[in-house]
């Protein structure tokens, strides 16, 4: 992210707050990677890249559609979560992506409720750790160590699935809701 702030100032881009850690995340450090997509970016932008244009042009979901699924599960709406997925699925987002994204969000809850002071292992823009925080408190370490299996899961059917992809995401965050 660093270096690609370097870069944006010498082509005097503008970026939003959040865009160049979002792709250096997205290309997990691949500068090259990182640099085309910066450059992709830009020539579609109109002077300024927004976080919008990087999650749209990835398939990736916005942070707070990760909260909003958190809140869901604890509070147990599992309506929400069909809502949550069918918002996904329409303004196409990856659902692969999606569960790959929250598995993270999980292992950095996990993180936070084990060793709370190893934030540095947490990949997250300093909100979302914010957040994050909050939220740890909703969950025992046994319901994040099921819902990372359940995630885990996902991913591997996602891969290969027997079903749609939807369904599949549906059914998974539907197992978190009731984990007890």
């Amino acid at each position: 992210a660093g270096k690609l702030e370097e870069i944006a100032r010498k082509e005097k881009l503008k970026c939003e707050k959040n865009v160049l850690f979002m792709i250096a995340k997205a290309t997990e450090g691949a500068l090259r990677d990182a640099e085309s997509l910066l450059d992709q970016l830009a020539s579609f932008s109109e002077g300024k890249i927004k976080e919008e244009d990087v999650l749209t042009l990835l398939g990736l979901a916005p942070e707070d559609m990760y909260l909003s699924t958190l809140t869901a599960i604890r509070e147990k709406k599992g309506e929400e979560i069909f809502g949550l997925v069918k918002k996904l699925y329409e303004e196409g987002a990856d659902l692969a992506l999606f569960a790959k994204g929250l598995f993270e969000v999980f292992r950095h809850l996990l993180i936070l409720k084990t060793a709370p002071k190893a934030g540095a292992l947490i990949e997250a823009s300093p909100e979302m750790v914010t957040a994050l925080q909050k939220k740890a408190a909703d969950f025992s370490q046994g319901e994040l160590i099921l819902a990372l299996s359940i995630l885990q899961n996902l991913q591997l059917q996602l891969r290969r699935p027997v079903a749609s992809p939807k369904l599949l995401a549906e059914v998974a965050l539907l197992k978190l809701v009731y984990l007890d």
